[in-house]
């Protein structure tokens, strides 16, 4: 989501998470992916209480190094029959 910059060079790529109360936040496979790849330049900034005026702000380094995660959905697949892929394809011998 932001890529921070400081003045002595170093950057973070940060991904936030934002929660009208609190509880658990979800990572897309692409958001863990990326998280995974850049390991410690890599931040998760989980902000909580949003909707209350006095919102709190959790810095995570390296998250998916540090953290247990939970597999709740599988990526969405589409069958399609043979009959369907065959009466609307065109046949080449």
């Amino acid at each position: 989501d932001i890529l921070s910059e400081r003045n002595d060079g170093s950057v973070r790529y940060i991904e936030v998470k934002g929660r009208a109360l609190s509880g658990a936040v979800i990572l897309t496979e692409n958001e863990l992916q990326r998280l995974r790849q850049l390991e410690t330049r890599s931040w998760l900034y989980v902000v909580t209480h949003c909707a209350s005026g006095e919102p709190k702000l959790t810095c995570i380094n390296n998250p998916a190094s540090v953290l247990k995660t939970e597999e709740i959905f599988r990526q969405v697949q589409y069958l399609v029959p043979e009959r369907e892929w065959k009466n609307a394809g065109e046949r080449i011998s």
